[in-house]
């Protein structure tokens, strides 16, 4: 059993497959059954009727079931499935269907009785314990199917989302170890599906946000925006790589396609300010932050990031002038303070 199955789960066979045989057979027998013993009280076609009624809307046929790999469908149609256990059990081993009390069943059917509720009792405990939390759920499930794509993503994601959480699984002890498993979990999806954005993505946060590896995750974010060019995060955790590993044109391209969507956002501000100094773009810098200036006149660090681009032109009248600005609205900034100190002398 599994929380989650999803994509790729189960082999998908041809019709002439040794289990789609076996599938038409069984169906050709519960249909015959049911015909045969539909005026009759016997258990069988009762345990044909609860069977075939429960499993037949998740047969794809009338309409197509959404996550149709799930122990949930064929909870229902269970009842046809121990209806038909019980009496195999009583015809077949006790031999008498006319019972009033258990004392009225022979030892064989109480030993197979026993047995069976036996294994299903041990089954039905361990699977409880597997669901303590949802990490204990996931890290079981993975283990028996390391093909599903959703199940892998739900395990990764439960070990990146809890990194930086005190009191969860995650360790000083363990947190690698973890963090490699994580990375596994995400390359179990791309083997299954290539163009998964989530695993594509997560991968390549793992490389840059934990390994600091820039480089190494660059490909992923492009592949990622390859498939899907709206995602911001993406974008923007592109920009700061490639803005690590010093490809100045291709980040400045990329963080300007970002302002034109994002002109109030601090984080891209930040990002295109150090990204055209660094590429050295000082006079484009200057006129569109200057115009920034009279659309957002309390954003105080657009002030701040000017006073930088005249330092980066060694203008430090200006330099000085936008930064008096910036600590006429936060005076207790120290490195304002410093700064100005500084160019005063």
């Amino acid at each position: 059993m599994s929380c989650y199955y999803g994509h790729q789960t189960l082999d998908i066979f041809n019709f002439l497959s040794i289990y789609s045989i076996l599938g038409i057979v069984l169906f050709i027998l519960l249909v015959f059954y049911f015909f045969k013993l539909i005026k009759t009280e016997n258990p069988i076609w009762y345990a044909v009727v609860f069977f075939g009624i429960a499993i037949s809307m998740y047969l794809n046929i009338v309409k197509v079931v959404p996550g149709i790999v799930g122990d949930r469908f064929v909870f229902s149609a269970s009842i046809g499935f121990s209806i038909l256990i019980v009496y195999l059990l009583l015809f077949y081993i006790n031999k008498n269907l006319k019972i009033n009390s258990l004392k009225e069943v022979n030892v064989n059917f109480k030993i197979s009785f026993a047995l069976l509720c036996l294994v299903y009792s041990i089954i039905t405990i361990q699977r409880n314990s597997e669901w303590k939390d949802r990490f204990t759920l996931y890290s079981h499930d993975v283990l028996k199917w390391p093909e599903s794509a959703a199940l892998n993503i739900l395990y990764s994601n439960i070990i990146l989302v809890n990194l930086n959480h005190p009191n969860t699984f995650l360790t000083d002890q363990n947190k690698n170890n973890y963090i490699t498993k994580a990375a596994e979990s995400l390359n179990n999806v791309l083997k299954v599906d290539s163009l998964n954005t989530t695993a594509l993505n997560n991968i390549g946060f793992i490389k840059q946000k934990i390994y600091n590896d820039y480089a190494a995750a660059i490909p992923y974010y492009m592949k990622s925006l390859s498939v899907d060019s709206t995602k911001f995060e993406v974008q923007l955790n592109l920009c700061q790589c490639l803005r690590k590993t010093s490809n100045y044109p291709l980040a400045q391209s990329l963080v300007l396609k970002l302002f034109t969507d994002n002109q109030k956002n601090q984080e891209v501000l930040d990002l295109m300010g150090n990204i055209l100094i660094e590429n050295k773009k000082i006079k484009e810098g200057i006129q569109i932050f200057k115009a920034l200036s009279d659309e957002q006149p309390n954003n105080n660090s657009i002030n701040i990031i000017l006073g930088n681009f005249y330092i980066a032109d060694f203008d430090s009248i200006n330099a000085k002038t936008y930064y008096t600005k910036a600590l006429d609205n936060d005076k207790n900034n120290p490195q304002l303070i410093k700064m100005i100190a500084r160019l005063s002398e």
